[in-house]
């Protein structure tokens, strides 16, 4: 079946995995010519695996082929890296069929020293059902803001990505979107935002253009009367 070249890095203080795949070995050649169109798709498991799914650039033709492309997890916490594993899938990509699954291997994460990279060398083995482990605790995403307050003046925020978001009971990509409140407030709506759609992905990246700015020059915040509402939401379909 081949073997696979990666690294993993954990880095508690970005709340970040970083996956660095970097090259394929003697691949099993899948398609008539006695080749394959090679990419190598990444999941965390127990987690679904398309809000977990990131994948490299397919290689055409190529057996060995070289990637060097790094894929990050945001938002991953200590108790993710306790219970957890990667699952890499190597995948022949086909234009007019289901695309081919070469081989898999996988890497519990509970190994990782922080900041540490940690090299990989794997021999893929037999491909098997995908699935995603029922946790005990249901996992709808995570979420990355960044606030900054000027005293009795304004409050700005920033919604900077969401990350593994997913519908339960949806096998589909979400079309996400996060919304920000102020709550309680007197008059309907005068708090509400909303950032831009963005279409198909678990994935969000929001960035400059989900920046919000409150006068808050009237509010009493010792009082706590007040408190931010932030909700990611999902678009069920767009025209």
């Amino acid at each position: 079946l081949g073997a696979i070249r990666f690294s993993l890095q954990y880095d508690p203080i970005e709340q970040m995995l970083n996956v660095k795949v970097f090259s394929g070995h003697k691949l099993k050649p899948m398609d008539v010519g006695g080749t394959s169109d090679p990419y190598v798709k990444c999941t965390l498991i127990p987690g679904h695996p398309k809000a977990t799914k990131l994948k490299t650039s397919r290689k055409e033709c190529d057996l060995n082929p070289v990637f060097n492309e790094k894929l990050t997890y945001h938002g991953i916490f200590d108790s993710d890296i306790k219970t957890k594993m990667v699952r890499l899938t190597v995948l022949d990509y086909d234009r007019m069929t289901k695309n081919d699954m070469i081989g898999i291997t996988t890497v519990p994460l509970d190994g990782l020293i922080p900041q540490k990279q940690h090299l990989y060398g794997e021999v893929l083995k037999e491909p098997e059902e995908e699935t995603h482990e029922a946790s005990a605790v249901i996992d709808r995403g995570r979420i990355q803001i960044s606030l900054h307050y000027q005293a009795n003046k304004e409050l700005k925020v920033t919604i900077v990505r969401c990350s593994m978001l997913m519908v339960p009971g949806s096998d589909t990509l979400p079309n996400p979107m996060v919304k920000v409140n102020i709550r309680p407030s007197l008059k309907r709506n005068t708090y509400k935002r909303k950032t831009e759609i963005i279409k198909q992905t678990s994935n969000p990246e929001f960035g400059h253009k989900a920046k919000f700015t409150y006068d808050i020059s009237s509010f009493d915040i010792e009082s706590n009367d007040r408190c931010l509402e932030i909700t990611p939401a999902v678009m069920a379909t767009l025209r």
